[in-house]
């Protein structure tokens, strides 16, 4: 999808990072600016859950890193989502799915993204640097915003949880005996 009809596609809806957008923010912050002024020009609001401040922070160990992190976490991400149990469960169904379509090493918080992505399927988009932990069986990939900095090319995109996949998916899992 070309950048401006996208940028339309997705206004005033809800982005959440994975954990691994954070960290390579946090090493190439002005590179990253690109995707930031995008979600910012769509009116989106960039969301989280405290698994995903989890894994960015404990990657810092000393106390300057830990507060920079915190500091850059706040600046990006605005409304903290909560944790309810239903989550946990649509995680692990999602988790099946995975496993059922070979790709058993799915992590707790890549599942409660799905889980959240799938509970909002209409407007909440995932940014993600991990293409493989969300797979196009499951998820539309609907742009992918290249970032140059110096020394490294990122492609991070922009997925959707797609409903008639899942229940396709669903169907197949159940005829599994």
């Amino acid at each position: 999808m070309e950048v401006d009809e996208f940028r339309k596609f997705i206004d005033h809806k809800f982005v959440i990072f994975d954990t691994n957008i954070f960290i390579k923010a946090y090493e190439h912050f002005d590179a990253f600016k690109v995707l930031f002024d995008l979600v910012k020009s769509a009116n989106c609001k960039v969301v989280y859950f405290p698994l995903i401040e989890f894994e960015f922070a404990r990657g810092a160990f000393l106390p300057d890193h830990r507060q920079d992190r915190e500091d850059m976490f706040k600046i990006i991400a605005t409304e903290k989502m909560p944790i309810r149990d239903d989550l946990i469960y649509s995680a692990l169904d999602i988790a099946r799915i995975y496993s059922h379509n070979k790709l058993p090493s799915i992590h707790l918080v890549d599942c409660c993204i799905a889980a959240y992505m799938k509970q909002h399927h209409d407007k909440l988009f995932l940014v993600t640097l991990n293409h493989r932990d969300f797979p196009n069986f499951l998820f539309d990939r609907l742009h992918i915003q290249p970032i140059d900095s110096e020394n490294e090319v990122f492609a991070p995109a922009f997925y959707q949880f797609n409903n008639d996949k899942w229940a396709s998916l669903q169907e197949k899992l159940s005829k599994v005996s």
